[in-house]
């Protein structure tokens, strides 16, 4: 019957460490959509890919200092690379997008480090950490 969730699956517990959940859509290039959670204290990001079984695969961190940002969202693929992008609101309402694919999840640096106020366009994905000991179990 449309409309209805007929079951569901646990992913985890530990959740209340984060204050932002989003899925922006495949953002790892396998064709499945994968979730982006900010952590609360530090405003750190983290990816959780689609593992294709219906659960989530390790954590990646791929940002520093969002908490920079009021709202972030998932918002689809806007510019058609087929990955998905991320919209956020600063503190003074400025609204920023982006667009590029975050990279293999190998190097130590965060995927984007979010500052007050630089432009967009100069902002970057940079590597993510390799998947951390999660502690969602």
């Amino acid at each position: 019957m449309g409309g209805q969730f007929e079951t569901s699956r646990r992913l985890g517990t530990g959740w209340n460490q984060f204050n932002v959940l989003t899925s922006p859509g495949d953002m790892t290039g396998d064709g499945r959509a994968d979730l982006i959670a900010r952590q609360a204290t530090t405003g750190d990001m983290y990816l959780y890919a689609n593992d294709g079984t219906g659960g989530l695969k390790a954590k990646g961190r791929i940002g520093t200092n969002w908490k920079l940002y009021r709202a972030v969202l998932g918002a689809g693929d806007l510019n058609g690379d087929s990955i998905g992008d991320v919209l956020a609101v600063d503190r003074n309402d400025s609204l920023w997008r982006y667009t590029e694919q975050p990279p293999e999840h190998s190097g130590p640096e965060p995927w984007c480090s979010a500052t007050a106020g630089p432009p967009a366009a100069t902002r970057s994905w940079v590597s993510a950490t390799s998947p951390e000991t999660d502690s969602l179990t």
